[in-house]
């Protein structure tokens, strides 16, 4: 605090026309002497951007231009105004490091985890276990394979099944591991198969040369119709083998009779009416009498509807 004193007192008010620096004397009056006691309003602390330094009250007008965000790498605890020097977040600047961030504010070294050759180094031993995991799979898939094979070869190796055929209808299961063209499966029973059906309506009808069926699935269900009865069938290994099949027509089939001819189909030559005047039994009134003469030479009477 400034005080201008004269003889250990305060200048009078009566001394200055106008105050300086903004001083605003006040004046009490004691019973021995009159003092002059000398104030200034403003901003009292000495960290402000506008600190006063002849103030002495503070008016709460003290402001400081900074970075006010508390996560900045520059932040100011005093600021109280933003005055957008904000730097950035904290990173790793260090360029050495695989975290490294040109973006970052400021360096944190603790934010520097793993140099580049340390990442290489271990990428290098990642690598070699993933090398030795795959040669572990290779030689289990390996032995599965021979397993599998071993398998295959102790089945093909164990009693055939064979199917007992009636004449007509048979009920069939289809018994090898591996689908196979039908045609060339049952070409030993081509001579008396009619027809064979699998569960969804498709045919193989030998002697239209049509196989809508393709292929025999394992496992599946199919219908048989055969001329007469064969004893000990089995499902052949094909080996992959297809029939080209040539669509034909049976002469018994090209020699059937017709059963209709078609002048025996009854259509309608005409439709008249009373006095023979040909009209449309849709627009005639209702109740009309209408005369329908056929291509049979048969004549029907009818009343319009």
């Amino acid at each position: 605090m400034l005080n201008i004193h004269h003889n250990a007192l305060c200048l009078p008010l009566s001394i200055f026309a106008n105050p300086p620096n903004g001083f605003v004397y006040q004046f009490y009056e004691s019973q021995a002497s009159l003092y002059n006691i000398c104030t200034k309003s403003g901003c009292t602390l000495d960290w402000a951007d506008n600190y006063d330094l002849f103030a002495t009250e503070n008016d709460g007008s003290c402001y400081r231009y900074g970075c006010i965000n508390e996560e900045d790498c520059n932040h100011d605890i005093l600021a109280t105004i933003n005055d957008q020097s904000c730097t950035g977040l904290a990173g790793c600047l260090d360029d050495d490091y695989i975290e490294f961030d040109a973006l970052a504010g400021c360096n944190n070294q603790d934010l520097c985890f793993m140099t580049w050759q340390q990442a290489y180094l271990s990428s290098q031993e990642e690598l070699e276990l993933l090398n030795d995991s795959i040669n572990i799979l290779n030689t289990e898939n390996e032995n599965i394979n021979i397993e599998l094979i071993s398998c295959i070869e102790e089945q093909n190796n164990t009693e055939t099944i064979t199917i007992n055929l009636i004449s007509g209808w048979n009920m069939i299961g289809y018994t090898r591991l591996e689908a196979q063209d039908v045609p060339a499966t049952l070409e030993d029973l081509q001579d008396i198969i009619l027809i064979v059906k699998n569960n969804a309506g498709d045919v193989y009808w030998p002697e239209f040369g049509f196989n809508g069926i393709g292929d025999f699935i394992p496992g599946q269900g199919y219908q048989i119709k055969v001329t007469e009865a064969y004893n000990n069938y089995s499902y052949p290994n094909i080996e992959g083998r297809k029939l080209s099949l040539i669509p034909t027509v049976p002469q018994w089939v090209t020699d059937m009779e017709i059963e209709m001819h078609p002048n025996d189909i009854r259509t309608i030559v005409k439709v008249v009416n009373i006095i023979g005047q040909e009209v449309d039994p849709k627009t005639e009134p209702k109740g009309t009498v209408l005369i329908y003469l056929y291509n049979d030479a048969t004549v029907e009477k009818k009343l319009a509807q």
